[in-house]
């Protein structure tokens, strides 16, 4: 008989464009020094822009992940509470805050702020296979 599935909520982190605004900054910091403070300030603000945009494109909702068969199946759940076809998940990075998934083949990111501490305890007791 399968386990019931776990539906794990996903929220937008603030962790990754933080990191990449502060890498943009240090990147401007030593542009000072090889190039005119204009061309810095606008390839500045272009970096950043493009942060926003990632930022904004980070996927969240819920996540209904099931083991079938050895295998791990994920649904995204969609607004109207309907689930979505069911996809292949594939853990490619298991850290100890930090989790890597490959969700039908698009990567996924789950930061600390980014799951509840029992959801993302949940989820490394259901990807972690010792021996492997």
């Amino acid at each position: 008989m399968p386990k019931p599935p776990i539906t794990v909520p996903i929220a937008r982190s603030n962790y990754p464009p933080a990191i990449h605004a502060l890498l943009a900054s240090g990147l401007a910091g030593v542009g000072l020094t090889f190039a005119p403070p204009p061309l810095v300030l606008a390839v500045w603000l272009l970096l950043l822009g493009v942060v926003a945009l990632y930022a904004g494109a980070q996927p969240a909702g819920a996540l209904s992940i099931q083991a079938l068969d050895e295998m791990l199946y994920a649904r995204w759940i969609k607004a109207c509470g309907e689930p979505s076809e069911a996809v292949l998940l594939r853990c490619h990075y298991l850290g100890p805050w930090l989790l890597g998934l490959d969700v039908g083949g698009a990567r996924l990111w789950l930061w600390p702020d980014s799951v509840s501490a029992s959801d993302h305890r949940a989820l490394r007791r259901l990807l972690h296979r010792p021996g492997h």
